[in-house]
């Protein structure tokens, strides 16, 4: 009388006990406890990610961990090199450099967003330095953005 229950004893000898599942509910149920555990890791660290715009060409994650190294403790550092054409024959090639870094503490990050953003320290260009956002997140805020400029355009005040 197992009833659909059996046991699972991971490595520290810890006994699970589940019911039986097909393959499909066993994978949709991981995907959800995956998503779940991800968002959490996502929100303890909102305000600990930065994003980082308009670095040189010869910057690296090694480089892009000692600017920053001096605002606190990095919990992940990595710098992103990505090509672009600018025709179909790709002629004309440019090379856009930006950077992601994760610190422990959010009270780092927002004092090495203030220290960083808009200062001159690459030749002419000035660094961007703002908290990460996803895709679907800075597609809102933009659309947020645009509502607003085109009311204030209007002279829609609110």
């Amino acid at each position: 009388e197992n009833d659909g229950v059996y046991l699972i004893k991971d490595k520290k000898d810890k006994l699970d006990c589940c019911q039986a599942l097909k393959k499909k509910d066993r994978i949709k149920r991981l995907k959800n406890l995956y998503e779940k555990i991800k968002k959490q890791i996502k929100e303890k660290y909102r305000f600990c990610n930065l994003y980082i715009k308009n670095l040189p060409d010869s910057f690296d994650e090694s480089a892009l961990r000692e600017l920053f190294s001096k605002y606190g403790e990095i919990r992940s550092c990595k710098a992103v090199r990505k090509e672009l054409y600018s025709s179909y024959l790709g002629i004309k090639r440019s090379v856009k450099v930006f950077g992601y870094v994760c610190f422990f503490d959010a009270g780092h990050a927002r004092e090495a967003k203030l220290a960083l953003h808009g200062k001159q320290i690459f030749g002419n260009t000035k660094l961007f330095v703002d908290y990460h956002q996803s895709k679907n997140e800075r597609n809102d805020y933009l659309k947020l953005k645009m509502i607003n400029q085109n009311k204030i355009r209007a002279g829609i005040f609110f």
